[in-house]
């Protein structure tokens, strides 16, 4: 009997590695909202809402410039190839030509992984599928926004790689997780 009670309490208690994890989850994520608020705040306030698609409109007008002089001048010159310049304008200017929507959706994704990590951390599984689908559109909005591109997954690459590290712990953890 005393058996079958110690195999329960075991079966019920939530492992060390998958409490870290969600602990972590809760400190990472809660410090990109802040800064994504942040950012809003700031975008707000400094640029300005009605102004913001002024200077959207502005740094489109300036990445098409900066374009035209990759392509005739010194940039077409050297070792960096016109394209791969281009790109790098495109992910830059992206966070000037939306400067709310991707802190916003951005935001919308980490808050549904907490909410997934919560689950988890309660030994739910339909926790980890939440959170894996909010991770995953987390990385595809980000894209979206800053352009489907070689460029734009370097820039993001330590992300994903950290994104794939927990989801592949997470996963490990599953098996102490109930439906």
């Amino acid at each position: 009997m005393e058996q079958i009670i110690e195999a329960q309490l075991l079966k019920n208690k939530r492992p060390t590695l998958l409490t870290i994890l969600c602990i972590l989850t809760f400190i990472g994520n809660g410090w990109k909202i802040a800064k994504n608020i942040i950012d809003c705040i700031f975008t707000c306030t400094v640029i300005g809402i009605k102004n913001s698609k002024l200077l959207s409109q502005s740094v489109q007008t300036y990445a098409e410039a900066l374009k035209e002089v990759a392509v005739t001048d010194t940039i077409a010159q050297s070792e960096v190839s016109p394209e791969s310049f281009n790109a790098v304008v495109d992910v830059f200017s992206s966070y000037f030509i939306y400067p709310l929507a991707i802190p916003v959706s951005q935001n919308l994704f980490l808050i549904i992984s907490i909410i997934g990590a919560i689950l988890m951390f309660n030994l739910k599984r339909k926790g980890f599928y939440i959170y894996t689908v909010a991770q995953i559109l987390y990385l595809v909005a980000t894209l979206y926004f800053m352009g489907f591109s070689s460029w734009a997954l370097f820039f993001i690459s330590t992300e994903i790689l950290i994104i794939l590290l927990f989801l592949i712990l997470f996963a490990v953890n599953l098996k102490y997780m109930r439906a």
